[in-house]
């Protein structure tokens, strides 16, 4: 049976109903700020760099890697992104079949959750199988090593869980490349929190009571039992200008290189580690 794992991304994306929880969504209350925000060309630089480079082939080797892996990775886009941003992303929907593409409008009423029941709904679940439901950001990145573990927990008797993996490593982004790398063990962060859902296969519906990791993400325990398995480092958060945590109305709370680098820097990471488990970041 395949093990089916569904990746939700938001790139740069702006519309009006997401809850403002997200801090990409703080940063103007003025639609075409934000849009202006969001499209700044520095800040998707960055991005497409991380993701297009990084991050896709990253799941593409996890593909390739594990057979009994059935990757569904949902994109949702802004409309308003520049045309040369998005023949880039329809470029790579291309070249990865796992990704699922759709340019989102402002004013468009959407339901990440109702875009992974319609793609699970398209895949073989047998009864009684478990499908994994996560979160990504677009700058942050997954180990291919990440999905062997994940399969430990994709069993009937954890559906209804969260699973997470809190080590990995912070990696120090700036000039379009990677400079430094330093630990990180991080129980509850956003990246690798995956909700194991239970799938009814007459009705080909999902029938837990959440789709993606419910609340936010610190207090996901609150809702649902969690599992941690930190056996192995794999998962990745970058530190970049512009990162949209540290996003503020008016602009980014690190304002140049020179100070993200001094607060970045703590206990260094072996490259060669983490090229082991991020083989695109060599």
């Amino acid at each position: 049976m395949l093990n089916n794992v569904v990746i939700y991304t938001r790139f740069s994306i702006v519309n009006n109903h997401i809850t403002r929880a997200w801090k990409g969504a703080r940063m103007s209350p003025d639609l075409e700020n934000w849009i202006n925000r969001m499209n700044d060309p520095e800040r998707l630089a960055v991005r497409e760099r991380i993701f297009i480079d990084f991050s896709l082939p990253l799941l593409s080797q996890a593909v390739a890697d594990y057979a009994d892996l059935n990757l569904i990775h949902i994109v949702h886009a802004s409309s308003h992104l520049p045309d040369e941003t998005k023949k880039k992303l329809l470029d790579a929907s291309q070249k990865y079949s796992f990704m699922k593409l759709a340019f989102i409008t402002p004013e468009q009423v959407y339901s990440a959750e109702d875009y992974i029941a319609r793609e699970l709904s398209n895949c073989y679940l047998g009864d009684g199988s478990v499908a994994a439901l996560m979160r990504l950001d677009d700058d942050d990145l997954i180990s291919p090593s990440y999905f062997p573990i994940l399969k430990k927990y994709m069993k009937p008797e954890f559906s209804g869980m969260i699973f997470h993996t809190p080590r990995g490593f912070e990696g120090l982004f700036v000039r379009d490349s990677f400079s430094a790398f330093t630990p990180m063990d991080a129980a509850k962060t956003g990246i690798g929190l995956a909700y194991l859902a239970s799938f009814d296969s007459a009705k080909r519906v999902l029938t837990s009571k959440y789709v993606l990791p419910p609340g936010p993400h610190l207090d996901c325990d609150k809702y649902a039992p969690l599992i941690l398995d930190g056996s192995e480092p794999v998962i990745f958060r970058t530190k970049h200008l512009f990162n949209d945590a540290r996003a503020t109305k008016e602009g980014y709370s690190f304002s140049d290189e020179k100070l993200l680098t001094e607060k970045f820097f703590r206990e260094v990471a072996s490259a060669d580690e983490v090229f082991k488990y991020f083989p695109t970041l060599k």
